[in-house]
């Protein structure tokens, strides 16, 4: 920030409550921080003496403290640091806050020399002066560096319930003659976002923490599990959830629930799945939702209890087939009854560590749990089920916390074991969470559960462990509606970094998803028309840090697939505020058109010659992917794609390079003979501007595995692509618009596209237009 703004600011400081004639000057000198006699010391140098009454309060959950210091405003952060103080000025709301980083809280003393000093003591004090009337003389120029100047006229008035005392010669100061002063309206509280309390849910476990009113929290679940089923090679397990505070200790949640069509697999002599196509039961998205409410008990610093009460209801029919073919297949369909759960969590609460017991009843019918199922020929039984989870968390810093849960069986089941028969298992989920700002956390963790609330916090996978990864995130928004309270809450944890810094935007290459993210409220979409066929994109930032978004890639071709999909971006790094160069994690989960069935059979002919076993006809469907979501039967070829890449980026004045690596996961691969499809790669890349406006880009991507379909047999390719880009510069368009003139032998520019070539190694020339808008929601 300018000089000027922050010596005005310790000016407001100092002159709080002093009368003082608007022309007369004051002298500001300096901010530091130094250690004496053990203790770090905030110095603001200034003549004359001042003893100022500041109140600081820590940020529960932290070690940070925070004041308000005067009715100004600040134009950027600014901060300073010695030893293992981090002292920052920010704006908050109306006024500025000076913010101390320490396990300690601080005192205010008063001044010494004419320094103002916040010593980090033992108890926070409020150190007063008694009423005397200020003289003030014009301050002499100090004789080393020129001091900077403010006239009082140039600042906000500002009124303090205590006086201030200005004078040239300060007399001794006598402590033991402060006293507290009458506070007539406290500094606002600071709290951390619910994603840095230590006292909130583990992975799979409610504590007895509710969420302030007002406060809304999204969290994306994916589990995948390794398996040695005879119907696919892994099985995915994706849960969607919304938790709001409806009111002061009540809390509502929605959590919707899906299993691959594939579980639970092979349990004894029988293969177990939800592809129930007789019954009408194809889809493989969300089979289960949950609603449940969470009262509050007992609210202390320490100690937290709550009731939560919650049912969960879905489509649960199941197919049993033999896996020897010695009986024929059967369905069998559990209704949609809802199963309720009763908790009543404990919590208690320290600093950097919360410890959560929680004993549960679930009310499951006898011939099913929900996600698993009585088999019939079998025998066997759940009912009522009785458990008790402990789970901790643990904060190692500021943006890192251990966080685990184990839950018991005491009675009943909720499991099927390895022969298929309804048994008891222990739940249990273990991991970290990493929080990339205080409103954006990124889960990862084993598990054995089906889902994270309601049953599926309770049903296990006896004998099968898999790995999770939730994104967990308080948005401003949802879709129409505000989230006042959410906007409250820090957007980062580094304030002293420039808002517009933090928001600005990398662009990247021709590429869906490389460069950095979009800024929180505004959107990017993408438009490719190419010889080869139609292309698009739209992303929309979330927060900071955060963006989601659609793509599709329509191909005219009909030996080649398209690709529909969404994705999820996040950024760990940004060259703008600082960091060397730009890193993101990529996200995406597509499906294809069933002409994918072409690439992995290797017949060009695939999608119209084989027989479908999924009952859905015998033809190709066309470009488009009917089934994206799950709402239309499925065929087959019409596999779902998972990528996962790491765009990084550094960008300079006339140059600017990027590396990107992806990896990606075919969908029943092993039934399919489609193992040899799932490709990784790296692009690599650049571009020069020639002109503010103009710039030519390149890129490769190495591949490893098959990549292009020749004749009939898979081969590997090497993709490429280079352009032209045109920034625009109209009142036209949105300011940074640009079009891009391409050629390319990819097949697409999604993640797992950009790895593929244009059958039998072909070229498509192309024209995008890339346009940035304020988002509506």
């Amino acid at each position: 920030m300018p000089h000027s703004r922050l010596w005005s600011l310790l000016v407001v400081l100092t002159l709080a409550v002093a009368e003082v004639r608007a022309d007369e000057l004051t002298q500001v000198t300096g901010l530091a921080v130094r250690a004496e006699r053990g203790r770090l010391i905030l110095e603001v140098d200034h003549l004359g003496s001042v003893i100022a009454p500041i109140r600081f309060e820590q940020v529960p959950g932290t070690k940070r403290w925070r004041t308000l210091l005067a009715q100004a405003s600040l134009d950027a952060p600014m901060n300073t640091s010695r030893g293992e103080l981090l002292a920052r000025l920010f704006s908050v709301a109306n006024g500025v806050t000076l913010e101390i980083q320490n396990a300690t809280p601080p005192v205010a003393l008063g001044s010494e020399g004419g320094v103002l000093r916040f010593d980090l003591g033992q108890v926070p004090k409020l150190a007063v002066a008694p009423r005397v009337s200020p003289r003030l003389a014009p301050s002499p120029k100090p004789a080393a560096a020129p001091a900077l100047v403010a006239r009082r006229l140039d600042l906000d008035p500002v009124s303090f319930d205590s006086s201030l005392l200005v004078s040239d010669t300060p007399p001794p100061l006598d402590t033991t003659q402060l006293t507290p002063p009458t506070v007539v309206a406290a500094p606002p509280t600071f709290i951390p976002s619910a994603l840095e309390r230590v006292a909130g849910r583990t992975q799979g476990l409610e504590s007895g923490a509710v969420l302030n009113p007002g406060e809304f929290v999204d969290s994306q679940t994916l589990r995948v599990y390794n398996t040695n089923s005879t119907n696919d090679d892994t099985f995915q397990s994706i849960t969607q959830s919304y938790t709001y505070g409806l009111t002061d200790g009540v809390e509502v949640a929605l959590a919707l629930q899906g299993q691959d069509n594939n579980s639970p697999g092979t349990l004894g002599p029988f293969l177990v799945d939800r592809f129930a196509p007789v019954a009408g039961s194809t889809s493989n998205t969300f089979q289960e939702f949950t609603v449940q409410g969470k009262f509050r008990l007992v609210d202390t610093p320490d100690f937290k209890s709550a009731l939560i009460l919650s049912a969960t209801a879905g489509t649960r029919v199941f197919r049993f087939s033999a896996v020897d073919g010695s009986r024929p297949s059967f369905e069998q369909d559990y209704g949609l009854s809802p199963i309720p759960v009763i908790e009543l969590p404990v919590t208690w609460a320290g600093t950097d560590v919360s410890l959560t017991f929680n004993p549960k009843l679930a009310f499951f019918p006898a011939d099913n749990a929900s996600f698993v199922a009585v088999n019939p020929l079998l025998g066997g039984s759940f009912g009522t089920l009785g458990a008790v989870g402990a789970g901790a968390t643990v904060r190692l810093s500021e943006r890192l916390q251990l966080r685990g849960d184990f839950t018991s069986i005491l009675f009943g089941n909720n499991t099927l074991d390895a022969q298929g028969v309804p048994a008891a298992t222990p739940v249990f989920n273990a991991g970290f969470r990493y929080l990339i700002n205080p409103r954006l956390g990124l889960d990862l963790y084993a598990t054995n559960s089906y889902a994270t609330t309601g049953t599926g916090a309770l049903v296990g996978r006896q004998g099968d462990t898999g790995l999770a990864v939730a994104l967990t995130f308080m948005p401003s928004r949802f879709f129409i509606l505000d989230l006042p309270e959410n906007s409250k809450l820090d957007p980062a944890f580094d304030l002293t970094v420039d808002a517009a810094r933090r928001k600005a935007f990398l662009k990247g290459g021709i590429g869906f998803l490389d460069g950095g993210t979009i800024p929180e409220g505004t959107s990017f979409v993408q438009l490719k028309g190419t010889s080869n066929g139609f292309l698009a994109s739209l992303r929309t930032g979330v927060l900071d840090d955060f963006e989601t978004g659609f793509y599709v890639n329509f191909t005219g071709s009909t030996v080649d697939e398209s690709e529909a999909g969404t994705s999820t971006k996040i950024r760990f790094m940004n060259q703008a505020a600082g960091d060397p160069f730009t890193l993101s994690g990529v996200f995406t989960l597509g499906r294809t058109s069933n002409r994918f069935l072409n690439f992995v059979r290797e017949d060009r002919n695939a999608s119209n010659n084989h027989e479908d076993p999924f009952n859905a006809g015998v033809g190709d469907r066309g470009p488009l992917p009917p089934n994206l979501f799950g709402l239309v039967t499925e065929r087959l070829g019409e596999f779902l794609i998972l990528t996962l890449s790491a765009p990084l980026q550094q960008a300079g004045d006339t140059f600017t390079w990027w590396l990107n690596p992806k990896v990606s996961y075919v969908q029943q691969a092993s039934r399919s003979n489609a193992s040899a499809v799932a490709l990784s790669g790296v692009s690599l890349g650049g571009a020069v501007r020639l002109s503010p406006a103009l710039e030519v880009l390149g890129e490769v991507t190495p591949v490893a595995g098959e990549n292009v379909l020749i004749g009939s047999q898979r081969g590997n390719t090497l993709p490429w692509n280079l352009a032209a880009r045109l920034t625009l510069d109209s009142p036209l368009v949105p300011r940074a618009a640009s079009l891009d003139l391409y050629l390319t032998n990819s097949l697409g520019l999604s993640p797992y596209q950009s790895m593929r070539v244009i059958a039998d190694n072909g070229l498509a020339i192309g024209l995008g237009l890339n346009v940035p808008f304020t988002s509506p929601f």
